[in-house]
């Protein structure tokens, strides 16, 4: 497949971005709960029910609180991959860089990108479809679409405290060892429309970029 010429900068953005995929998905371990291969994965539905309880912790004001609920319960749509990709670009990436944490019609995901660039130079992070990849905005399904901000900030290279959100993690730890000790015998997955969303691109596929060689 023919390559996509990208800046020194856009290749950072989309390297980094991959690897916060790649972790995004090891934290939530049964996956989504609107993805057809998660419920494949989990027929008692454990990956709906889990999902289940980190929307009960979801706030679309607070990014960490919402990163940090989905992966206590090792789950979640779309919205919670958004808030752990937002949270994670901004302990990976210097302030050089701003990132987004943003809805379109029925998505959630996040965006990143420095000032005077346009948004479809900007890259999105999305870790929900199952062969996801960083890609360009441009690039991505959602381009063209109307973007609502719930959160916006500049980066800031270094991880959070995580000592300040202890009592926050330990009640949905409590919630979600009480699902685990009842076996899934009394929880019964929510229902609701499955995807089977394999990529981030507008076409489909899988993008390949890459950074010209200065031969000057």
């Amino acid at each position: 497949m023919p390559g996509k010429a990208v800046t020194d900068d856009q290749m950072t953005l989309l390297n980094t971005g991959d690897d916060i995929i790649a972790t995004a998905k090891q934290l939530l371990p049964f996956g989504s709960g609107n993805q057809q291969a998660a419920d494949q994965m989990f027929p008692l539905g454990e990956n709906r029910v889990l999902t289940g309880l980190a929307y009960s912790f979801y706030n679309h004001a607070k990014p960490r609180h919402t990163a940090l609920a989905a992966v206590t319960a090792g789950a979640g749509n779309c919205d919670h991959f958004g808030a752990i990709a937002y949270v994670m670009c901004r302990e990976r990436l210097p302030a050089q860089f701003r990132v987004a944490w943003v809805t379109g019609p029925g998505h959630s995901f996040a965006i990143v990108g420095k000032s005077g660039w346009n948004i479809g130079q900007c890259v999105a992070v999305d870790p929900w479809p199952i062969q996801a990849q960083a890609v360009l905005f441009e690039d991505h399904f959602m381009s063209g679409s109307t973007l609502n901000h719930l959160a916006e900030k500049d980066c800031k290279g270094q991880a959070f405290n995580s000592a300040k959100y202890q009592a926050f993690v330990g009640a949905v730890r409590v919630q979600r060892n009480a699902i685990e000790q009842s076996n899934w015998t009394n929880n019964v997955p929510p229902s609701g429309h499955t995807y089977d969303h394999q990529y981030c691109t507008a076409n489909g596929s899988y993008m390949n970029y890459y950074v010209p060689m200065d031969v000057s």
